[in-house]
C-alpha cells in the first residue's frame, strides 16, 4: 500500500504524530549541515602554531 494511502486512513493525532516525526528528521539534516565552531577554532590555530624540532625537544626531554 501506497504511504500517501496509509497516512490518509490515519486519525487526526496520528496524522500530528507523524508530521512531528517528519519535521524532527529535517531538523535533524539541517543540524548535520551546521558548521562546527570547535572545528573552526581548531582550524584557526594549527594555521598559526608553527613549531620547530627545537620547540618539540623540550617536551621530549620532559616526557622520556
Amino acid at each position: 500500500m501506497d504511504s500517501t494511502l496509509k497516512y490518509d486512513l490515519l486519525g487526526p493525532f496520528e496524522k500530528k504524530a507523524v508530521q512531528d516525526f517528519i519535521d524532527f528528521l529535517f531538523s535533524k539534516k539541517k543540524d548535520s549541515h551546521k558548521p562546527n565552531p570547535a572545528d573552526d577554532s581548531k582550524k584557526n590555530l594549527l594555521s598559526v602554531s608553527v613549531w620547530s624540532d627545537e620547540d618539540l625537544r623540550i617536551f621530549h626531554r620532559r616526557i622520556i
